[in-house]
């Protein structure tokens, strides 16, 4: 009856999703999450329901373009970070070779992380559903965006950027937030860090810093990170714009 009922949920496809991982001891793990129907929210109209959300490693992780804030667990970034420098300075010496201690311990490491991660971005989820929005608004962060956060010379933070990972965070989000009947967008990325988000003046000098914004053609003056979310959230409401996504029912995701 057992296998009976599993074939029975895994040929229901239209109403669940399910993920199976071989695990190294020959066992199968079978996740499933009921998927169901569900209405796609538009918002034509009412543009409150959406949000922007800028990723950035330096400050917050996630700053959506109400102000709001979310932060990664930086206290472990930096534990794994400094123990993948020491192993790289005894890398140095052709014949060493990582333990089995210290990649257990690289490896439970990183398995905190994704854990806290995951968990991050469902705060995220839960932070837009009680605040009423229903459409989460990221830049595209696929192949280039990792190469934005290199900075030569800066193996720290170079490091840290490689262990977050944002594009898959990015997939992360956009699989969590179905779960929470969030739909999910991306927009090209140009200029959304040197755009006024109320006038659309675009300058190299409305960067005052990495953390300040101020427009040299109307003076307005925000959070850096703050006016980048606001910009990528109007790129998907301007009508324009929002014509041009293409509408994936299934999947519940928007793409330029």
């Amino acid at each position: 009856n057992g296998q009976k009922d599993l074939n029975y949920l895994l040929n229901e496809f239209n109403k669940y999703e399910y993920v199976l991982t071989f695990t190294s001891r020959g066992k199968i793990k079978i996740n499933i999450c009921i998927d169901g129907q569900r209405e796609i929210p538009e918002n034509k109209e009412d543009t409150s329901k959406y949000v922007g959300v800028d990723v950035n490693i330096k400050h917050n992780l996630f700053t959506l373009s109400d102000s709001k804030m979310f932060d990664y667990d930086r206290k472990l970034v930096d534990e794994i970070a400094e123990e993948l420098l020491k192993i790289d300075e005894l890398k140095k010496n052709p014949d060493y070779k990582v333990g089995k201690k210290k990649q257990r311990k690289l490896d439970s490491m990183n398995q905190a992380l994704r854990h806290s991660n995951e968990r991050l971005i469902s705060d995220v989820c839960k932070y837009m559903v009680d605040r009423g929005y229903q459409h989460a608004i990221f830049e595209d962060l696929n192949n280039s965006f990792g190469k934005n956060w290199a900075v030569k010379g800066d193996i720290k933070t170079n490091r840290k950027a490689s262990l977050l990972n944002l594009s898959s965070l990015k997939d992360e989000f956009e699989h969590r937030s179905r779960k929470y009947g969030i739909a999910f967008s991306t927009v090209h990325p140009e200029y959304t860090s040197k755009g006024c988000s109320k006038c659309g003046c675009i300058d190299d000098n409305n960067r005052l810093s990495q953390e300040e914004f101020k427009c040299v053609r109307c003076g307005y003056t925000a959070n850096a990170d703050e006016n980048s979310a606001e910009n990528i959230k109007n790129r998907a409401i301007l009508t324009v714009l929002r014509d041009l996504l293409k509408h994936d029912a299934v999947l519940q995701t928007f793409s330029p």
